[in-house]
């Protein structure tokens, strides 16, 4: 079974090939429950910027996991596998920048007071910052993609600058929003959305340069059954990971975490200011009884000290 589109001048009868193709649809599986549950909260709810990254960038691991499994294969066009290729290369990018956003979009959420996230400028910059580089990429190396085995970027002629680089500079970036975010999320209470959504952030990127990685060993070692089932389990693991952990089940630990925090604080500090009070009173009232029971005291006092005179 071969579910890429176009022909491929090599020979399929190589079971590595369609461990891959099986990875990825196990992978689409998670991708498409991912994306009609987003959908379908944010239909029901209001539109937070956490879900609305969340859906632009499980979109952009959707159209690369199909993209990846429809054409890498085909290299019987040379045109139409160069295409395939520069797809995948801008693809990849979209996803690694939606990651550093999300990395940096939590960043911004724990530092600011009053951070009001703008998702188009995300987006903006997201989906045409790659297309502006692989743009200059095919200008000034045209043969840095592979189109006779696979298609996919050169290992050889092109890879290292133009993909491997900027997803280090991506990676690098992400590491030091994930720990400074950490850092701040460790002063919230232990289980916190924030917590859990700075770690998520700080694994999400390595992973995918992970599965990207073991993607390329994988197609260049296709013989072998080695690569391709660690390219199906680490595919498979991410975007059920996604699914899993990056989409909560329930709905309002995304939407109204931060107004539930603020409202649990300020309920401990009525709390307390009650019993505050109360003890207040207490003290007040044992003041004024005191000072009645001497009162009373110093005026039949004063009628014997007048007989005595």
């Amino acid at each position: 079974m071969y579910i890429y589109f176009g022909a491929n001048s090599r020979d399929q009868t190589g079971a590595g090939r369609q461990v891959l193709i099986v990875g990825a649809v196990i992978a689409l599986v998670a991708q498409f429950l991912t994306l009609a549950s987003g959908l379908k909260r944010i239909t029901s709810q209001r539109q937070e910027p956490a879900l609305l990254i969340l859906l632009n960038t499980e979109l952009a691991l959707t159209l690369t996991n199909l993209v990846f499994m429809l054409g890498v294969q085909a290299t019987g066009d040379t045109s139409q596998c160069e295409m395939v290729a520069v797809s995948l290369h801008y693809l990849h990018l979209v996803v690694c920048c939606w990651l550093f956003a999300t990395s940096l979009h939590l960043y911004r959420r724990l530092t600011l007071d009053n951070y009001r996230p703008t998702v188009w400028l995300y987006a903006l910059a997201a989906w045409t910052a790659p297309a502006l580089l692989v743009y200059v990429c095919t200008k000034l190396n045209r043969d840095g993609y592979e189109s006779h085995d696979y298609c996919w970027m050169s290992v050889e002629k092109g890879m290292l600058f133009s993909f491997m680089i900027p997803v280090s500079v991506l990676m690098l970036g992400n590491t030091v929003l994930a720990v400074l975010g950490l850092r701040l999320a460790s002063h919230w209470k232990e289980e916190s959305v924030e917590r859990k959504w700075v770690r998520v952030s700080a694994t999400l990127l390595p992973l995918f340069a992970v599965v990207w990685f073991l993607g390329v060993v994988a197609l260049e070692n296709s013989a072998s059954l080695v690569f391709p089932l660690l390219f199906l389990a680490s595919n498979g693991f991410l975007n059920w990971f996604v699914f899993i952990c990056w989409l909560p089940t329930d709905i309002s630990a995304w939407h109204e975490s931060e107004e539930d925090f603020d409202e649990e604080e300020e309920e401990l500090f009525e709390e307390h200011h009650q019993q505050h009070q109360q003890q207040v009173m207490q003290a007040q009232k044992q003041e004024v009884y005191v000072c009645g029971r001497r009162h009373h005291y110093d005026l039949q006092m004063d009628p014997i000290c007048t007989i005595s005179s």
